[in-house]
């Protein structure tokens, strides 16, 4: 089963008396990550050659190319009537060229390097507090047709190199229906790392069960941003969360009022999911707090508890974090009092 990334949106990380992120990972082995450049391969495919091509790709990129031309960019599938047709038109395509050929100008080799590297570092971090689990087997450079952002399945990480081109690129505009500003401005190479690492971690830690509660959705929301915090703890604060300079600033000079407003009147535990959406929903802002209040304000919430929970009990490890379901038991000991 395939599980994509929903946008998503993250905080940063205040220095506190003892640093959770502080660790030394020297011993701790991973290999290189190396990006695999699906996306040319088929872009510069001989169409009339595609069945011995398509060979190679499934011995390349193994069951992920099956998955790929059927539910990413739906062709109809490997031993479809009209797989060889449909990708023909898919990688003919005058306009997904033009993309394509956009792409290439932003994952040029000094990127791909430096996010390699990047990749690498954070993926090592997270064996670190996480011993048992391993890193996907690919890391996949793939179009998908504006479909999907990031995908993991059948050990494998692929990213969708067109949503990277920058939220000036003239592809989003004449998309039907255009892409709103709110979401171009996170269109950009500066959130790669970002994205693959928390759509990692979603697909690898994420309970998926229906949240009881708006105090369950913020904290394991909290605890996925946190976690991608911890394999990047340098990251600037504007690039984790996806918001403006402004929008991060309403949310440290009012962070006290924030979690006045959730703790009052019950609202930490409504049940109703339509009041429960509207403090975690994408969009310009929080409609639902004011239109100055950034969007996603309970995983923002959710990420400072989390946070405040780790700093202050010592002795619970990543993977005890991750496995807690008691919610109320994670609030308490956060003793979570913003200034």
């Amino acid at each position: 089963m395939l599980r994509f990334l929903v946008p998503l949106f993250l905080l940063t990380f205040l220095s506190c008396s003892h640093d959770r992120f502080s660790i030394d990972d020297s011993k701790v082995e991973i290999k290189n990550i190396k990006l695999m450049p699906l996306a040319k391969d088929l872009f510069s495919m001989d169409t009339l050659k595609i069945n011995d091509k398509t060979k190679v790709l499934q011995k390349k990129y193994g069951s992920f190319f099956e998955k790929f031309v059927t539910s990413i960019v739906n062709d109809g599938g490997l031993n479809d009537s009209t797989y060889g047709d449909a990708l023909k038109h898919f990688i003919s395509d005058s306009t997904m060229k033009q993309v394509m050929c956009a792409a290439d100008s932003v994952f040029d080799y000094s990127l791909i390097n430096q996010l390699e590297k990047e990749l690498t570092t954070s993926f090592r971090r997270l064996k670190y507090f996480f011993p048992d689990t391993t890193p996907p087997e690919r890391f996949v450079l793939m179009m998908s047709g504006f479909n999907y952002r990031i995908v993991n399945v059948d050990h494998t990480s692929a990213i969708g190199m067109e949503f990277y081109l920058g939220s000036n690129a003239p592809y989003y505009q004449l998309l039907q229906p255009p892409i709103p500003n709110y979401k171009k401005r996170i269109m950009d190479k500066n959130y790669l790392l970002r994205d693959i690492i928390y759509g990692w971690v979603r697909f690898k830690f994420a309970n998926n069960d229906p949240e009881k509660n708006l105090l369950e959705l913020m904290l394991k929301e909290g605890k996925l941003i946190y976690l991608t915090k911890a394999a990047n703890p340098q990251m600037e604060d504007s690039i984790l969360m996806g918001y403006t300079s402004t929008q991060m600033e309403y949310c440290l000079t009012f962070e006290k009022e924030l979690w006045k407003y959730f703790s009052q009147k019950n609202r930490l535990f409504v049940n109703d999911m339509k009041e429960i959406s509207s403090y975690a929903a994408e969009g310009p802002f929080t409609a639902a707090i004011s239109k100055e209040c950034p969007p996603f304000i309970a995983n923002y919430i959710g990420y400072k508890i989390v946070e405040s929970y780790m700093e202050n009990n010592e002795g619970v490890s990543f993977s005890q974090l991750m496995l807690d379901t008691d919610y109320q038991k994670v609030l308490t000991k956060a003793k979570y009092k913003p200034d």
